[in-house]
Parts: structure tokens; sequence; C-alpha cells
């Protein structure tokens, strides 16, 4: 059986299929009937395909996604907190680090530790320092109203507001985000950085990077490499962004 929670890449492909399907049908079915014939032909092919291939597929390439971070967080901690945090918000956005999150869990139920959630967190903050210099940039009220709104809830662990509000429409500072998110992996990776525990969201995670030990460099080297993200998002996002490149709110 194949879970489809969270996940976008289905639905992205299905409708590509869909318009396509639309399409060739509108050409060949007489006017006269397309209101009905049209949409139930394109459903009638698309629906199928979406449970039986597209979905599956979308499924081993997420598990596939997370085989690979795996094998390289194996490799060069480094290098994977670098390619990982570039990489978490658009598998997050297209629903692929659901074939990651479970080895985490796995990490923590097995051995009490896990180095993948640890690498991705620092994409939280980059994602937030990137919003605030949006807002602070803005003229627009209520896109800063709305930028406030997703800085806010991104400060408590939840992106989604931020990504979809604010920086994936301006385009610039997502991408802006995602460096920094790599610079904080790199950080973490360097330190060898982990989790023990799984935690609440946002500034509380922090307490999952202390061991039963009370070893704190894990802790420290979490900080650090968050408070670089959020800088040299915020710092970056606020000189590029200009009012141009905003939505209509």
């Amino acid at each position: 059986m194949v879970n489809y929670t969270s996940s976008v890449i289905p639905v992205i492909v299905g409708v590509l299929l869909a318009s396509k399907l639309e399409k060739f049908f509108t050409k060949w079915i007489p006017e006269i009937i397309q209101n009905f014939i049209v949409p139930f032909c394109t459903l009638i092919i698309t629906i199928p395909l979406i449970f039986l291939i597209i979905g599956p597929l979308t499924t081993w390439l997420s598990q596939g996604m997370g085989w690979i971070i795996q094998t390289l967080v194996q490799l060069n901690p480094a290098i994977a907190g670098l390619v990982l945090g570039v990489l978490w918000q658009p598998l997050v956005v297209l629903g692929l680090h659901w074939g990651i999150i479970p080895i985490a869990f796995i990490n923590i139920a097995t051995v009490g530790q896990d180095p993948i959630m640890a690498l991705t967190f620092a994409a939280l903050y980059a994602q937030i320092g990137a919003v605030l210099g949006v807002m602070l940039k803005t003229k627009d009220k209520k896109f800063k109203a709305l930028s406030l709104s997703a800085f806010i809830t991104g400060v408590f662990g939840i992106s989604e507001p931020s990504m979809f509000g604010v920086t994936i429409p301006t385009k610039k500072p997502f991408v802006i985000s995602m460096i920094g998110a790599g610079i904080g992996g790199l950080i973490m990776g360097l330190f060898n950085t982990l989790v023990y525990t799984v935690g609440v969201l946002g500034f509380f995670t922090f307490l999952t990077y202390i061991p039963n030990d009370g070893n704190l460099t894990g802790l420290f080297a979490a900080i650090a490499a968050c408070a670089v993200a959020f800088i040299f998002s915020f710092i970056v996002s606020y000189i590029v962004y200009t009012d141009k490149d905003k939505p209509t709110v």
C-alpha cells in the first residue's frame, strides 16, 4: 500500500496529464457534448494512472532519496549537511521529505541518535530569516502583514506559510533561504551534530540536541548554524528583494 499524505508530485503530474488529455478530447469530441464527455474521459483515464503509476513512482523516488541521503551522511556528514540543507525546503514542497523522515525516526528508536533531522533544522531559520528581510523591505502593508504572520508561525516551527505565502511567490528569497540552509547544514555536519529525541517544533527543538550525558557541543553547534543561516538569509533577502517581486495579496 502506498500513502500519498502530504505528497504534491502526484497532484502536479496528474494535473499536467489531465490538461493534455482535456485538450485532446476537446479537439475531437463534438462541442454539443463536450461539457459532460470531456471531463468524464479526462478523469476516467487520469485518476487510475495517478493511483497505479504516478503515485507509486513518486513514492519510490522518495524512498530512493532517503537512501541517498542516508548513504551520504555515512560517507561525509559535512557534505551531507550542505546537500540536505539546500534541498530540504524543495523536498518539503514536493512531499519527498517523507522518504527521509522515517529513517530519522528509526535511527532514534534503534541507536538513540540521528544526524538527518539535525542537518535539516537550519532550513527553518533560513526560511524565517528570508521572510524577515522581505517583511522589513516591502512597503506594501498587506504583504508586510502576511510576512509578519508567516514569520511568527515560522518561529514556532511551521515553515509552510513562509514558503507558500512569501518566499516561493517572490522567488529570490526562496533560493537565498536554500543557500542559507545549506550553510547551516554544512556547519552542523562539520561538528557531527546529532539529535537525540523527537521534540516539539520551533525554538524548543534545540533541546533535542542535548544528549543524556549533558554534553552541550552539539547544542552550541546547532545554535551557531541556525544563527548563520538566519543572518545570511535575512541580510541577502533584504538587499535583493524589491516590491516588483511581490505577489498579489
